[in-house]
């Protein structure tokens, strides 16, 4: 038998307020709540059968290299493709000016 009462809380905890975040989450769990919170992308919208694709094909070119760490920059060689890529454009940039960060 589990009992969890106030009573047995120390002072600091009993001080504790809910998490905004946590409570944000719940709400959006909900069917008919379309979050436009950052990170919290459609699922349908991911281009799966593409990255599977491209995944398998980078991991079976260097698959050590691919799953291992690189400069803070970034890969260079993607870097020079982004660079590559802008210039088709007519937009100028250097190899300075690209940096490859996480997330979105």
């Amino acid at each position: 038998m589990s009992i969890i009462s106030e009573e047995f809380y120390s002072v600091l905890a009993s001080r504790m307020k809910a998490s905004a975040i946590r409570e944000i989450l719940k709400i959006i769990q909900s069917s008919n709540v379309i979050s436009l919170a950052g990170g919290m992308p459609d699922p349908a919208t991911f281009p799966t059968e593409e990255l599977n694709e491209v995944v398998k094909q980078i991991l079976a070119k260097d698959s050590a290299r691919a799953l291992q760490y690189s400069s803070t920059e970034g890969l260079t060689e993607l870097r020079k493709f982004i660079l590559n890529w802008l210039a088709e454009d007519n937009k100028k940039a250097g190899l300075d000016n690209i940096m490859i960060t996480s997330g979105s």
